[in-house]
Parts: structure tokens; C-alpha cells; sequence
């Protein structure tokens, strides 16, 4: 169970990375938003 949620945990900080870097990638491309 701890193994799984540390699996978890480790899915979603790697989520968060990729949604701020994809945000940071639409505010280079689209700077009028």
C-alpha cells in the first residue's frame, strides 16, 4: 500500500512538471494570451 501510493505520488509530480512545462511552452508561442 505505501509502495503504491509513493508510485502515486511520484505520477502526479511528474503531471504537475509536464503541465507547467506545457504552459511555459504556450506562453513563449502565444505571448498575446
Amino acid at each position: 500500500m505505501k509502495r503504491f501510493f509513493n508510485l502515486l505520488k511520484a505520477h502526479y509530480e511528474t503531471s504537475l512538471l509536464l503541465a507547467a512545462a506545457v504552459c511555459l511552452l504556450l506562453a513563449l508561442v502565444k505571448p498575446e494570451i
